[in-house]
């Protein structure tokens, strides 16, 4: 039974008010403070929770939202700097864990200074970044089907159609070489799951799950799905928060990036800031600027803006005019799956990953599912060693769970995929892929 946690939200907009209706939902008792009375009485008509009017700056506010005894702090308002001086303010009153929600890349941790060990905030999450990840994976991977990220985004599982063309097709398992860490963890064949052996063969329009280092998926490219393409051309519509994210991830890879932004200021501030690409102060909605660019020819069109219904239009249009691939970014989560039917191939909402992203570091269980794989019998485990039976043992010499293995081990700041001779310490987290209904079994090994 999964304990109810007391939770101040900052913020009653969009992410704010997605986040308390989210946690209040799962039985989460949860408290916002805004300094807009609106939005705060918008939201008192859609979720069960108690307001609070004023600024998440003001200690005195903090304290009358009971944030000195909250279990966490979400800060969620639209702008940055409130997010890290009230995720600051809440950690020092007493809060037990503070997470703030920031756009600007120039707060990510880097060497020079981390905001969030300087401040003492818990966690800092990045929709955007956690949205261009997801987009990004596609891009660089066309095959994939499926993509969920595992400890620290290290490790990443995909999952593959394998198409007529495919190079290993009809090829034994054992006769596959695949980069050291990569693991197929089991293959769906006409509905029915199958858990493979050295012996097995991929057929023709298996799906194929895998899981391993993020950095290896490059280099099984093509052997899946047939693809010609040596480079790639993308065009990326709208100069947002998540356009930079994208562009970032895609640097030093042999992709061409064109992007479209209308405001001429913030054209030439990308062109500045960012040589690698080219710039046009152009709008893609205008069919004259489609096909003087060629964009039919792009591989790929990112629809980013800040304005949904624009990036609807645009990925719709240009999936009409010969677009190989569209994506769209949409702010309410709701239109999702409409949209990928109407022939939109990507979708995805911020809000929504940043929610999957709260809800995941909320969870202080010692053991927890992360996720299911295809019906539910397979579940991804994330666990912290303790004082278990098997601990200091080689995982050779560990009688584990059947069909069930360790994926990943993040142990301090390094993740690294465990050879049969690597042991598990106490504080490690533990990456598990398994059957249902291990958790009593783990937690004897490990817990």
């Amino acid at each position: 039974m999964k304990q109810t946690k007391e939770i101040v939200i900052t913020g009653a907009g969009e992410v704010g008010s997605f986040a308390a209706q989210l946690l209040s939902e799962n039985g989460h008792s949860v408290t916002v403070i805004d300094e807009n009375a609106d939005c705060l009485e918008r939201l008192s008509q859609a979720v069960e929770a108690k307001m609070v009017l004023g600024s998440a700056c003001h200690a005195h506010i903090l304290s009358e939202a009971k944030v000195p005894s909250c279990d966490v702090m979400i800060a969620a308002t639209s702008l940055d700097e409130i997010n890290l001086l009230s995720g600051a303010l809440g950690k020092q009153l007493g809060a037990k864990k503070v997470i703030s929600r920031i756009h600007n890349r120039n707060y990510r941790t880097t060497g020079r200074f981390n905001y969030a060990k300087g401040l003492g905030i818990d966690h800092l999450i990045y929709p955007e970044e956690l949205t261009a990840r997801s987009i990004c994976s596609h891009i660089n991977d066309p095959g994939v089907m499926a993509i969920q990220s595992f400890a620290r985004d290290q490790i990443e599982l995909h999952q593959y159609r394998i198409d007529h063309k495919s190079k290993i097709a009809n090829i034994p398992l054992k006769n596959i070489k695949l980069p050291e860490g990569l693991r197929i963890i089991k293959l769906r064949r006409d509905g029915q799951l199958i858990l493979p052996d050295a012996k097995t063969e991929m057929l023709h329009n298996d799906i194929v799950t895998m899981i391993g280092p993020r950095e290896k998926y490059a280099q099984i490219k093509g052997i899946f799905s047939h693809d010609k393409r040596k480079s790639k051309e993308v065009a990326i519509a709208g100069g947002s928060s998540t356009a930079e994210w994208v562009i970032a991830h895609l640097k030093n890879q042999n992709i061409s990036i064109r992007l479209f932004e209308q405001n001429l200021d913030r054209a030439e501030e990308l062109a500045t800031n960012y040589d690698n690409i080219t710039v046009l102060a152009a709008d893609t909605l205008d069919v004259h600027t489609f096909e003087s660019e060629h964009l039919e020819r792009c591989s790929a069109l990112l629809s980013l803006s800040d304005n949904q219904e624009r990036n609807i239009l645009i990925a719709l249009q240009s999936k009409k005019l010969g677009v190989e691939s569209t994506f769209a970014i949409i702010h309410n989560s709701t239109y999702l799956s409409a949209l990928e039917e109407v022939g939109i191939d990507y979708c995805y909402s911020p809000r929504q990953e940043a929610a999957k992203e709260l809800l995941r570091l909320m969870d202080d269980s010692p053991i927890r599912t992360v996720t299911t794989l295809g019906d539910g019998s397979f579940h991804v485990y994330e666990m912290t060693a303790q004082d278990g039976s098997a601990m200091g043992y080689k995982l050779e010499d560990v009688s584990f769970p059947r069909h069930a293995f360790i994926a990943a081990i993040q142990r301090s700041n390094m993740v690294f995929t465990p050879k049969a001779t690597d042991c598990v310490f106490k504080d490690d987290i533990l990456i598990i892929i398994g059957p249902e209904d291990i958790e009593s079994t783990l937690m004897e090994l490990y817990g």
